[in-house]
């Protein structure tokens, strides 16, 4: 009987080890599985600072003849919404409302 008993405790502490290295690999997984994610994440969503164009490049498009003065108003309008607005609908289009926008480039002449 005796020795039916340490059997069952030396196999007992054979699958507690199995077990428990059993489930380091299964938490070292998921933290791999979780940093995986987090980078995928952060490579898909657009960083607003490197996304196209900044307000300043936009000025030097216009002051170099590359980009109309209604192109410039349409894209600027763009910009200033997503600085002033950054949960803007990302689905607007450029040439919504612009009729009600000023930007005080009226007097500025073309080229």
């Amino acid at each position: 009987m005796a020795c039916i008993l340490a059997t069952l405790a030396a196999g007992s502490a054979r699958v507690l080890k199995m077990a428990t290295v059993l489930m380091l690999a299964v938490l070292a997984l998921g933290g791999v599985l979780l940093m995986t994610r987090w980078l995928y994440l952060k490579w898909r969503r657009p960083n607003r600072q490197s996304a196209g164009f900044s307000l300043e490049n936009l000025e030097e498009l216009y002051a170099s003849g590359r980009i109309s003065q209604e192109e410039f108003r349409r894209l600027r309008r763009v910009v200033m919404d997503l600085r002033l607005n950054p949960t803007a609908d990302k689905n607007k289009t450029l040439s919504s409302g612009i009729a009600e926008f000023d930007d005080g480039t009226e007097g500025v002449a073309d080229g």
